[in-house]
């Protein structure tokens, strides 16, 4: 869903059980997330590079609020 309310106003993820207030948003190291998701668009020793330009291009192609989509996280 995108979010337009949130923390971080990209994208909030539902319907996970047992969680709340999972959102997508931008983080180079895990030490920056508490079980968010952050998008990347590459990984080098660990670290995520350009998190930021990786989470405007996915509000740039899922950004439309008339569309609903569905993510399957494995």
């Amino acid at each position: 869903m995108r979010d337009t309310h949130g923390r971080h106003t990209y994208f909030r993820v539902l319907n996970v059980p047992g969680r709340s207030a999972i959102e997508f948003h931008p983080a180079n190291n895990t030490s920056q997330l508490q079980g968010c998701i952050a998008p990347c668009l590459r990984i080098d020793n660990g670290i995520g590079i350009a998190s930021r330009s990786a989470c405007d291009k996915m509000l740039a192609f899922y950004g439309d609020e008339s569309v609903k989509y569905l993510m399957r996280i494995c």
